[in-house]
């Protein structure tokens, strides 16, 4: 069946609201943002394409010149503004957004400029255009302009920085997440009725909640471990190139020593002195920008410590990201070669500690912080310790004054829950703010998922 359109609502809703807004008085600008394949552009084709308003759509192709797009959106979009058959009298980009401007005064409209950050390199003088334009008519025009954009740090430079073309312009920002993990289970069982623990947990790995992976995975009807695998790691396959296409964008130049860093963190080495100690040159300023900037990284840092601390470890942000720099990215050769049968075998040799490690748990903490009980969820471990008291899940509940200790295992009858509560007298022995907490102690396994 096609891949039909999964969650939202708050979306929408804040895309209902800020059209009505923008049709009862003056413009509103929103910033849609979020990392390739998300689903912005279906996001916004859901929201306006059946409203009462007009919806224009403008995508800006960084291989076409100012002209060229410009008769592109044209030829889409001419005939919702019923001048079909019309030639095209503008010859930039602030000369149509004037015009669009103008006549949304009179007819309200939606614009939606998609890759808006393809500007910079198309139309450069457009980013202060569009400010003195902006600033111009914004009182007088009854215009939703959203601009969307996946180089999450182009998007940054236009609209967030001080020195931003567009700084304070924006009514709203909306961040497009990934699908939560009700929405990932109910998708495979609309595809896939009788999943088995080991496919959700296989699906979540490669696709994390990024809805594109999801529908190609679902439409290709790639539904058990080994269909998934040999899928993903095909020469021709989207799974394979993803990882490319989605991160040079974004590094332009220096994308080698980012992929180095990305490899270690995927490849386990997730202190921070493991990965400095591993480079000729300073890396503080890559990992800065691949944590704060491009959030492709984030600390993990044991629950209860002070965020600052220096008991951390660099975790990737990305589920898929994990994945293909973990396993696609190291025999990118192999691969392009059509040699893929020795690799498929070596990742489901390894595929269940993989998952074991990193997505079960991460699936967990995951699944705890949706249900909006906890303020803090994350794994705690004692360095003083050397790691013999470590606990994978910790979360706090500070309304009902509640702290829960969860242990995952891919089998749940392998937990003993009576060590973990002896690891729970441990954490609460460096944390006394929460000995007065009703303590729970949970085993997490595959068949809770």
């Amino acid at each position: 069946m096609p891949f039909p359109f999964y969650e939202r609502k708050r979306e929408l809703d804040v895309l209902s609201k800020m059209s009505e807004q923008a049709a009862g008085d003056c413009s509103r600008m929103l910033v849609l943002t979020g990392r390739r394949r998300i689903g912005k552009t279906t996001l916004c084709n859901r929201a306006f394409s059946e409203s009462a308003l007009k919806y224009l759509f403008f995508f800006i192709s960084s291989e076409k010149t100012e002209a060229a797009n410009l008769e592109a959106f044209w030829r889409d979009n001419a005939g919702f503004l019923g001048m079909d058959g019309l030639p095209v009298n503008f010859a930039t980009f602030a000369e149509l957004m004037e015009f669009l401007l103008q006549r949304s005064a009179s007819t309200p409209l939606v614009l939606v400029i998609d890759e808006f950050q393809n500007c910079a390199s198309v139309a450069p003088s457009f980013m202060s255009d569009l400010q003195r334009l902006w600033d111009k008519w914004r009182k007088r025009s009854r215009m939703l302009l959203v601009l969307t954009g996946s180089v999450a740090s182009a998007m940054r430079e236009i609209t967030e920085g001080t020195n931003a073309p567009l700084f304070g312009r924006a009514s709203a920002k909306l961040i497009l997440q990934p699908f939560p993990t009700d929405v990932i289970k109910g998708i495979l069982t609309d595809y896939h009725a009788d999943w088995r623990p080991e496919e959700l947990l296989t699906l979540y790995t490669l696709a994390g909640g990024v809805p594109k992976y999801l529908e190609l995975l679902m439409e290709a009807r790639k539904f058990t471990i080994e269909e998934m695998i040999s899928y993903a790691i095909e020469p021709d396959s989207f799974f394979t190139t993803e990882g490319d296409r989605l991160l040079r964008t974004e590094f332009r130049r220096d994308y080698s020593v980012y992929f180095c860093i990305l490899e270690r963190i995927a490849a386990g080495k997730t202190k921070r002195q493991e990965l400095v100690s591993a480079f000729p040159s300073d890396i503080s300023g890559q990992l800065f920008k691949l944590e704060d900037y491009f959030h492709l990284i984030k600390r993990e840092n044991p629950v209860g410590r002070q965020k600052n601390s220096r008991n951390f470890r660099f975790v990737m942000a990305d589920d898929y990201l994990h994945f293909w720099f973990r396993f696609i990215y190291p025999n990118l050769g192999l691969i392009q070669q059509g040699s893929t049968a020795r690799l498929e075998r070596k990742i489901l040799d390894e595929l269940p500690d993989y998952t074991g490690r990193h997505v079960l748990e991460r699936w967990f903490r995951t699944k705890l912080w949706e249900s909006g009980n906890f303020t803090e969820v994350g794994p705690w471990w004692d360095a003083s310790l050397k790691g013999e008291n470590e606990i994978d899940i910790v979360a706090i509940n500070p309304f009902d004054k509640e702290v829960l200790f969860g242990e995952v295992k891919r089998r749940k009858s392998n937990i003993d829950l009576d060590l973990l509560k002896q690891k729970s007298f441990a954490f609460l022995s460096q944390n006394p703010e929460y000995r007065k907490y009703d303590v729970r102690c949970e085993a997490y396994g595959m068949e809770d998922m």
